[in-house]
């Protein structure tokens, strides 16, 4: 077992940028502030490119507990202001990881 520690970082990296920008767009518009606040998050997104080859072997290595480990650490971190398109995130997000986990061999 290799771990998921790349993947959950960058779960709750991608959680955390999504709340950045339903918070900016709750106006329906995105201020200059909001702008340099989401310009801001641009090395967490390269940061996750750079830790593709290891997050892909993650994911590669991913037994039924650790997909359900990173979906609970995603919708823990994962906060819309809309509950309805909250919910429907995370129940997407689950459906993925139930077909990701029947590829899975114990």
């Amino acid at each position: 077992m290799i771990g998921i520690e790349t993947l959950k970082q960058d779960l709750i990296t991608v959680a955390g940028i999504l709340n950045k920008v339903d918070a900016a767009l709750v106006d329906k518009k995105i201020t200059l502030v909001e702008w340099m606040g989401l310009a801001a998050e641009t090395p967490r997104v390269f940061k996750i490119a750079k830790s593709y080859s290891v997050a892909k072997e993650e994911f590669q290595d991913l037994t039924e507990v650790e997909i359900k480990e990173l979906v609970d650490a995603f919708t823990v971190k994962f906060d819309l202001t809309n509950d309805v398109a909250e919910q429907k995130v995370e129940q997407i997000l689950s459906v993925v990881a139930s077909i990701a986990g029947a590829f899975v061999i114990e």
